[in-house]
């Protein structure tokens, strides 16, 4: 994130109110990030998929999801 884009942040963060968070979505900085994400959608997809067949226990709700990261 470039330093402008940062201390625009900061201060919409130091401002604390809805008004100011939403008037930072206005001109973010966000569109190659946007870009870089969407564009690595179905690698994303792959892996959401592959993990949740590895650990189904995870999702079942029928076993003991803290022994299932391996």
């Amino acid at each position: 994130m470039e330093q402008a884009q940062r201390n625009k942040m900061a201060a919409v963060k130091k401002a604390g109110t809805l008004e100011a968070f939403m008037e930072s979505y206005e001109d973010a900085a966000f569109d190659d990030l946007d870009d870089e994400f969407f564009g690595q959608a179905k690698e994303i997809e792959k892996a959401m998929v592959g993990f949740i067949r590895h650990n189904s226990n995870m999702f079942s709700g029928k076993a003991d999801a803290s022994k299932s990261l391996d």
